[in-house]
């Protein structure tokens, strides 16, 4: 990190910690609190503090003082639903809407960004880390083969400027990650060239990333024994294996959130109040804030403890990623660490097996660290088994069973089988799981419910189209008619993944009959 960029990242994160932040957060001045984190200062934040802390502003006066000394964003510039345009080529239209041109700097909670890039939309106008992986397969669908690099470039990047691959790119979110696609997003984009040659140098130039991010995953793990079996991101298992959790590094109220984490809070003592701040903030690096799977209490945010579980999705990825720099490494004449990684890779196919597998069942599940048990929530990352190939064919039948069975709805495939309320939880369904599903069951040739599964999404996204030509960041699975509101926000439109998985679904659904 350049010195100029680290004196923004620390005169941002101490605006954060100011009285003033915290006076405007917890006085609603905004329904969400997302707008004033992303505020414009029209100086530097240490005149804006010094007025704040000399004028003493009482309530009253505390809108008047925000509107003088900062400039608020504005959202959905341009957005407009065309009702005469099919849900196709309103996708295709739409990604202009949500591209970016590389960031000016700003002096805001902005990490600048210096190749183009698209974002989500509604609310989420920065990068999403797992986001751009879906939003790819619509973006190569869409021949914006072009963005779908310079996003690869960005995130290349942000990394070497803070060794991490954050959140998105806010400055509130360098404490935590997301779910590491970022080796998947590479092997999509390299597999889209035609040229072997092409190929090679892909791989040469961005090896070294895709290695950094593993690492970042698995920082700590030397430190690791039966007496100290967690540090931060990595775990050690009752049979001495190395798996992985999520984190974050911060234990107080997200920005974004601040006055939502801090009402949450104050439902119980002050002393459980810094733990329960990490594992929200953990269940946002997961991706899935909040789930069930999270709970202790599926009804009780209050009982949140994502540090105590290992997720099997996670493992997953990074069984996957463990992969892929083990055949890249032999690509490029590295032997001796090709043999490392696809030995990781064997050893956690085995721990995934071990631990997340339930034969009872016929499903994967989450392990709870503390407890030594499996948990018992049912959720489709149970299916990321099939979709990096680690399961073998017989529990991928039993697997392919239980979402027949249980999971699929009217409308695709439900998040979880808890009603608890939260957003990551049925009836709800999201764009990236029905991916996920649809691929991992066509890995086993269970090719007649994926097909099922793709085809109800694809009528679920076009039936609300119809009605509201929008495309949305996530769907009620069971009443298709009904807006999905659940979770700390409104449901947001755009919507970069749910576009991206949509083309690409489609796409499949026409190979499958040709």
């Amino acid at each position: 990190m350049l010195q100029g960029e680290a004196k923004q990242v620390e005169d941002y994160l101490q605006f954060v910690k100011s009285q003033l932040f915290n006076r405007v957060q917890m006085s609603a001045c905004f329904q969400d609190s997302k707008t004033f984190a992303d505020a414009n200062p029209k100086r530097e934040w240490s005149a804006v503090l010094n007025q704040f802390e000399n004028s003493h502003p009482s309530n009253s006066e505390l809108a008047e003082f925000v509107n003088s000394n900062f400039e608020l964003r504005e959202l959905a510039s341009g957005y407009k639903s065309n009702k005469k345009l099919s849900m196709l080529d309103y996708i295709a239209s739409f990604w202009i809407h949500l591209v970016r041109a590389p960031d000016k700097p700003v002096n805001n909670s902005s990490i600048r960004l210096r190749f183009p890039y698209i974002v989500p939309g509604g609310r989420f106008q920065e990068i999403y880390y797992w986001d751009t992986y879906f939003t790819a397969l619509g973006l190569i669908q869409s021949d914006y083969k072009a963005l779908v690099l310079s996003m690869i470039e960005n995130l290349v990047d942000i990394q070497s400027r803070f060794n991490i691959i954050p959140n998105g790119n806010r400055k509130y979110y360098l404490s935590r990650s997301q779910p590491p696609f970022f080796p998947q997003l590479l092997e999509l984009y390299i597999d889209s060239e035609v040229d072997d040659h092409t190929k090679i140098e892909l791989i040469n130039r961005y090896y070294d990333a895709a290695k950094k991010e593993y690492d970042f995953w698995m920082k700590g793990s030397s430190n690791l024994n039966a007496n100290n079996p967690s540090e931060r991101r990595v775990v050690r298992m009752p049979g001495g294996e190395y798996l992985n959790r999520y984190w974050d590094d911060q234990c107080t109220p997200r920005p974004e959130s601040f006055r939502e984490d801090v009402e949450l809070a104050n439902y119980i003592e002050e002393s459980r109040r810094s733990n329960l701040y990490r594992n929200i903030r953990a269940a946002c690096e997961s991706g899935w804030d909040f789930s069930s799977r999270w709970l202790e209490n599926s009804k009780d945010l209050t009982t949140i403890e994502t540090t105590k579980i290992v997720p099997v999705d996670l493992n997953c990825i990074l069984y996957k990623n463990e992969l892929l720099l083990g055949v890249w490494a032999n690509m490029l004449g590295m032997n001796d660490e090709s043999a490392y990684f696809k030995s990781k890779a064997s050893n956690r196919k085995n721990a995934i097996e071990k631990y997340f597998w339930d034969e009872a069942k016929g499903f994967y599940f989450d392990y709870h660290l503390v407890k030594r048990r499996q948990k018992k929530a049912w959720t489709l990352a149970g299916l990321y088994p099939l979709f990096v190939k680690a399961s073998d064919n017989d529990k991928a039948t039993k697997v392919a069973f239980n979402v027949s069975d249980k999971f699929l709805k009217h409308g695709g495939v439900v998040t979880s089988l808890t009603a608890s309320g939260q957003q990551w939880d049925m009836p709800i369904g999201w764009a990236p799981l029905q991916w996920i599903t649809f691929k991992g069951l066509v890995n086993y040739n269970f090719n007649t419910l994926a097909k099922n599964i793709a085809e109800k999404w694809i009528e679920t996204t076009k039936t609300f189209f119809e009605q509201k030509y929008q495309m949305m960041e996530k769907y009620n699975l069971q009443e298709l008619n009904k807006t999905a509101n659940e979770g700390e926000y409104p449901v947001q439109h755009g919507f970069g993944w749910t576009n991206g998985v949509t083309l690409a679904l489609l796409d499949e659904l026409d190979r499958m009959e040709n």
